[in-house]
């Protein structure tokens, strides 16, 4: 009777373990799944194109920092999965809403066969552009040489910063000059960076 009793005792723990492995590898962060989904990502998600100031269209690879899959369905060996997903290139870093259609072989990989955008993906710049550079457009095409910085406003998560300058050159009507660069992405195929543009303003920054 006893032998009997520990025959069920390590039946039963072969069954969690072997159930633990499963959930482990299909599910959760650092599951086999996630690992195989990553790996196996379409290259239109892991690369886009930079605007030069030529208005040439340059390769940016993309590091995928992590994956989140926040919902899914499996029907037998394919798998539908909403994910997030965040990568990090040279100049930006991107959260990307997508749903990945995946299959499973028989070794128990996972690969990507589709994937379509959910939503449009959050891009942030990494860096902000200096103020000799916002100087230098404006001498550059305004011919204005004599300017004082007076104010600035900097919002990163939307692409936006803006620099507030009084203008003294001679014959200079207004009181000031607000030069701003935008940050634009067309979502997951490219973005232009150091994108500026200036306006005159008569009132006082």
């Amino acid at each position: 009777m006893k032998f009997k009793n520990k025959i069920v005792i390590l039946a039963v723990i072969a069954f969690c373990i072997i159930g633990w492995k499963v959930i482990n590898e299909d599910s959760g962060s650092g599951s086999r799944l996630e690992k195989d989904l990553i790996a196996t990502l379409p290259e239109d998600i892991t690369v886009c194109y930079c605007i030069n100031d030529n208005g040439e269209k340059v390769l940016n690879n993309l590091e995928v920092k992590k994956l989140t899959i926040d919902r899914q369905s499996t029907d037998g060996n394919y798998k539908s999965a909403d994910c997030t997903i965040d990568l990090e290139g040279n100049d930006i870093k991107m959260t990307a809403y997508v749903n990945l259609s995946c299959i499973k072989y028989d070794d128990g990989s996972w690969q990507v066969e589709s994937c379509s955008e959910l939503s449009k993906p959050k891009v942030i710049p990494k860096y902000q552009p200096d103020e000799p550079s916002f100087i230098w457009n404006i001498q550059r095409y305004e011919e204005l040489y004599s300017l004082v910085k007076t104010n600035e406003y900097i919002d990163l998560d939307h692409g936006d910063i803006v620099y507030y300058y009084s203008v003294l050159d001679e014959g200079f009507t207004g009181n000031g000059v607000a030069c701003k660069a935008v940050f634009k992405d067309a979502g997951m195929d490219y973005y232009e960076k150091d994108i500026y543009y200036w306006s005159y303003s008569n009132e006082v920054y």
